[in-house]
């Protein structure tokens, strides 16, 4: 597994964008997962979504929660799921 770090996502400049992409393709390219880190704002989503990542992580998504938490989270986000939809959790925009 490869944890591409929150730090890869600033700068607004598209470089981030293709250190992110280029990133991924190396370590697919090596058999591994990758997980980006630090999407905390929906502009940080958004610059990712489009590249080939395994699991995305951050506040944007949900805040670290308790497991009886996660439950119910997990609950809610699979009953509000709209048919064909690979990314539900954009209902919440």
């Amino acid at each position: 597994e490869v944890k591409i770090d929150r730090s890869f996502l600033g700068g607004g400049n598209g470089a981030e964008s293709f250190l992110v992409r280029s990133m991924a393709k190396m370590g697919h390219h090596l058999g591994l997962q990758i997980v980006v880190e630090g999407i905390e704002h929906w502009t940080s989503y958004e610059s990712v979504a489009r590249i080939d990542c395994d699991e995305l992580q951050g506040f944007a998504l949900s805040p670290p929660l308790e497991a009886a938490q996660l439950e119910q989270w997990l609950d809610d986000w699979t009953s509000n799921l709209p048919s064909g939809s690979s990314h539900p959790w954009r209902q919440a925009e």
